[in-house]
């Protein structure tokens, strides 16, 4: 009788225990759909900048060497929301010839809680960027041993793309070298 009414205790236990967890919010959550879910509600703060824009741009690419360029900006969200997928192609305005050939990925680190800009260029060039996102604005930007680079794009008043590239040597002196404003065609 003892043993019997050990078993009906333990037997209730255990149908009572899983319904008890299922109530708890979270209790019964994938911890990486929770971890996905965290990054997707993060990169909504860059929703829009995806779709493809186009139009003028200029790099100054050393002294008095300004290119005026046609350039194309396509931004895509992937990986379930996660991430986004920034390519840069901008051509000579009269050649046609390729000055700017970029491309980077922008994610968001659960862990520090700060956006990040993994990027790559012409010439072999990459980095990794801490990067800040407001509303319709994202900065990015690097030191290296001439000073400090900094990239400000902006969704401007007339629904532009509007970003500037600068740098400084000191920290308070900056020099614009590169500024495009496009719009979105798609």
């Amino acid at each position: 009788m003892k043993n019997a009414l050990l078993s009906l205790v333990v037997l209730a236990l255990v149908a009572i225990v899983p319904v008890r967890a299922a109530e708890q919010p979270g209790m019964n959550q994938n911890p990486m759909a929770a971890r996905t879910a965290v990054h997707q509600e993060a990169m909504k703060k860059l929703e829009f900048l995806a779709g493809t824009w186009k139009g003028k741009a200029w790099y100054s690419m050393g002294p008095n060497r300004k290119h005026e360029v046609e350039q194309t900006e396509t931004v895509q969200i992937k990986q379930q929301g996660v991430v986004l997928l920034v390519e840069g192609l901008g051509r000579d305005a009269s050649s046609g010839a390729i000055v700017h050939d970029a491309m980077g990925v922008l994610s968001y680190d659960d862990v520090s809680k700060t956006y990040r800009l993994t990027s790559w260029a012409g010439a072999g060039r990459s980095g990794v960027f801490d990067a800040s996102v407001g509303s319709n604005r994202l900065e990015w930007g690097m030191k290296n041993e001439s000073g400090t680079i900094r990239y400000t794009l902006v969704i401007n008043e007339k629904g532009e793309w509007f970003e500037i590239g600068e740098r400084s040597s000191d920290g308070a002196t900056w020099i614009k070298f590169c500024e495009m404003t496009l719009q979105k065609v798609q």
